[in-house]
């Protein structure tokens, strides 16, 4: 389980996303290999009973509330799209695509404060990640050879403890190894402000490498806050 976004509804229920049931975080890039087994789930406080909401998601991330609390939304970050799961009304309890094909992998979910929801694009320059989701046999075949490889290293350090063999099984299948990739992509951050309606509506752009990888983006107080576990700064934009 990798517990990773949540929200919390007026009465206190927390709508939360797991982004896998057969990975830990450390394998992120088998998670993207493999088999969609994210998660949509809901937790009452009260009962202290969770239920699962939607399952079969290709890496569950954000989510966040409509401002009415009549639906959820929970990016799907391997597919570059974001659902919606209907919490009230006709639809109540069924799931549809809220907005599909987002130029880079959506992260966390966010609200402007008025109309928009403002969805953070990890990648949106990357060939390498924005290919996977068009190439399932591709992403098969690359995770059963990292699963092999993780297992022959760990096999052989097992034998032969070694610190070295001990880094390279906790790399293999870990965010990490894509990192000298980066070099052959564009150093752009992108985040999209999207309408209750689903459609794009602006489309922020950073290209001069000064921000990138950008997970999630607030505003407040007339700036957008920008933040990602890839760098040690938080940058601020004015509105």
């Amino acid at each position: 389980m990798i517990p990773n976004s949540l929200d919390v509804t007026n009465d206190g229920k927390i709508y939360w996303t797991d982004s896998s049931t057969t990975h830990k975080l450390y394998d992120g890039v088998l998670i993207f290999m493999g088999p969609a087994t994210g998660r949509l789930l809901v937790t009452d406080p009260v009962t202290k009973s969770s239920k699962v909401l939607m399952n079969g998601i290709h890496f569950a991330n954000g989510v966040h509330l409509s401002t009415d609390e009549s639906y959820v939304l929970v990016a799907e970050t391997q597919r570059a799209r974001v659902l919606r799961y209907w919490l009230k009304g006709k639809k109540a309890g069924k799931s549809e695509v809220f907005v599909d094909k987002l130029p880079g992998l959506p992260d966390n979910i966010n609200h402007n404060g008025k109309d928009k929801f403002i969805v953070s694009l990890v990648n949106p320059g990357s060939h390498f990640t924005n290919a996977l989701p068009q190439l399932p046999l591709l992403r098969k075949f690359l995770a059963r050879l990292m699963t092999l490889a993780q297992l022959t290293v760990q096999e052989i350090n097992s034998l032969f403890p070694s610190f070295w063999l001990a880094r390279a099984h906790h790399m293999i299948g870990h965010f990490e190894m894509i990192s000298p990739l980066k070099v052959f992509d564009e150093p752009r951050a992108t985040v999209v402000l999207i309408n209750h309606e689903g459609q794009i509506t602006n489309c922020l752009h950073a290209t001069d490498g000064n921000v990138t990888d950008v997970s999630s983006m607030v505003a407040h107080n007339g700036f957008y806050y920008l933040g990602s576990p890839f760098n040690d700064y938080l940058a601020r934009v004015r509105i």
